[in-house]
């Protein structure tokens, strides 16, 4: 079975066919020689989407006249992540100047990257540390100082007691948690994590500005295109531990009023931008170019925000040709709905992606 090809695409003027005015825009297919074909949808043609992405079409111009609707799968290659509990069972527990130490055996030496901890206690800030040992005589550091906290007060409400750590496999692994009181360890879960990222673009903003209002913080975002997003970065530029409350909003629209427009913004997500961990938001997928993220400060100082990062999923269609003729894509109608082909029942018959 064909491979697929790359297809290439060019703006060029719309179509003057009636099946195809309902189309405010259509581009050219380059590069059809197979039957099958992955077209990527590029960065500028999000924004002249609907918001469901139903007004994607793909027709052909037979050299008869004749017109030929080619059908297509609509997908994003978004992140895989793979996980497996790894059992480990806790036989010792022991306190030592100062510190608490707990200790687990593996009954595999299967490899291990991440550990979730519990504890009974609701307030604490600690430095721990994470080894590991075959024998239980020499043990090697695999996390030496690693911060982990946890905050109930009455506007925060946040915890974070994850250990991640690259790969490794021992028999036996011991925590060791420096405290004046008994931490009340509950228990620890383990897992091995596997990432498969699959395409994620990255978009650095056009424009970027930060104010302050009241005790809160104002980061005005413009990226180059309205685009696919799921998730932010806010590189924070402090030398002082912090946890601060923020919102992400994107620009649904605009309205005039006193011979002035404004932006109207929507909320698409929440998060924590904290010290002790990567300062990240997730997002309810939205395409968008004007964003607006809100930190909540409180009575603290403003956070030096330095720069901030947006990334999403790429989009394409794998597409199915049927015969000759000059091919475009069609798109740019909001109330098109999405196409319903056979394909969609058969996509165990569709070659893989080279």
């Amino acid at each position: 079975m064909n491979k697929f090809g790359l297809l290439f695409l060019l703006l060029v003027a719309c179509s003057t066919a009636n099946a195809q005015n309902a189309y405010r825009y259509r581009r050219a297919l380059k590069g059809v020689s197979e039957q099958w074909h992955k077209l990527v949808l590029p960065d500028e043609i999000y924004g002249k989407l609907n918001v469901r992405f139903s007004d994607l079409r793909v027709l052909g111009l037979a050299s008869d006249g004749d017109t030929i609707e080619a059908s297509y799968l609509l997908e994003a290659a978004r992140q895989k992540e793979y996980v497996r509990d790894i059992d480990l069972q806790q036989f010792n527990k022991v306190q030592n100047n100062g510190r608490y130490y707990y200790s687990f055996k593996a009954n595999s030496e299967e490899l291990i990257n991440f550990m979730h901890l519990e504890f009974g206690r609701s307030n604490f800030s600690w430095d721990i540390q994470l080894e590991g040992s075959m024998d239980q005589k020499s043990w090697f550091t695999i996390l030496k100082n690693y911060h982990i906290l946890s905050l109930h007060e009455a506007h925060a409400n946040y915890s974070f007691t994850d250990l991640h750590f690259p790969a490794t496999s021992f028999r036996y692994y011991r925590i060791s948690v420096p405290s004046d009181v008994d931490p009340l360890f509950r228990k620890a879960l383990v897992r091995h994590h596997e990432l498969d990222p699959g395409v994620i673009h990255a978009y650095a903003p056009e424009h970027f500005t930060v104010s302050q209002k009241g005790k809160q913080t104002i980061v005005d975002i413009e990226l180059k295109n309205a685009v696919p997003i799921d998730w932010l970065h806010v590189l924070v530029n402090a030398e002082f531990d912090y946890y601060r409350p923020c919102s992400i909003y994107f620009a649904a629209g605009d309205t005039l009023a006193r011979d002035e427009r404004y932006r109207n913004y929507q909320s698409v997500g929440s998060g924590i931008l904290s010290s002790v961990e990567l300062s990240g938001i997730d997002i309810n997928p939205q395409v968008a170019k004007h964003w607006r993220l809100i930190i909540e400060n409180f009575d603290d100082e403003a956070l030096p925000i330095q720069s901030a990062q947006f990334y999403g999923p790429v989009y394409h269609l794998l597409v199915r040709f049927i015969g000759k003729a000059k091919y475009y894509l069609f798109y740019g109608n909001e109330r098109a709905s999405a196409p319903r082909y056979d394909l969609a029942h058969f996509t165990d018959l569709i070659p893989e992606d080279p």
